[in-house]
C-alpha cells in the first residue's frame, strides 16, 4: 500500500461502505482524470499542482483496489519491477551500442 497504514483503515472502510463495484467504477473515473490531467500538463494547458491532486486520488483508489485484489500484489509488484529493471538495462545497452556505431560511420 502506498497510503500510511493509518489511512488504510480509512480505505478499507470506504471500499465497505461504498461497496466493491462502486469502487471500482470510482477507479476507472479517476484513472481516467489522471491521463487527461497528464495529457494537459505535457501540453502545458495545467500545473503540476492538479496533477498532483489527481494523482493523489488515484492512489488512495489504487490502494483500496490493492485491498481488493492485493492477496498476490507483492509478488506481482516484484515482478513487473524486475522486467523495469530488465527492460532499462537492454535499453542502455542498445544506446551505448547506437552510440558506437554513430561513431564509426562519423
Amino acid at each position: 500500500m502506498i497510503v500510511p497504514r493509518k489511512e488504510k483503515d480509512l480505505c478499507q472502510e470506504a471500499l465497505k461502505f461504498y461497496g466493491e463495484d462502486a469502487q471500482i467504477l470510482k477507479t476507472i473515473e479517476e484513472l481516467n482524470e489522471f491521463a487527461v490531467v497528464l495529457m494537459h500538463y505535457r501540453d502545458k494547458k495545467t500545473t503540476g499542482i492538479d496533477v498532483e491532486n489527481e494523482l493523489a486520488d488515484v492512489i488512495i483508489m489504487c490502494d483500496q483496489m490493492c485491498i481488493l485484489f492485493g492477496s498476490h500484489i507483492k509478488k506481482a509488484l516484484e515482478m513487473k519491477l524486475n522486467k523495469l529493471d530488465k527492460r532499462i538495462e537492454q535499453d542502455r545497452l542498445t544506446e551505448e551500442n547506437n552510440k558506437h556505431r554513430w561513431g564509426d560511420v562519423l
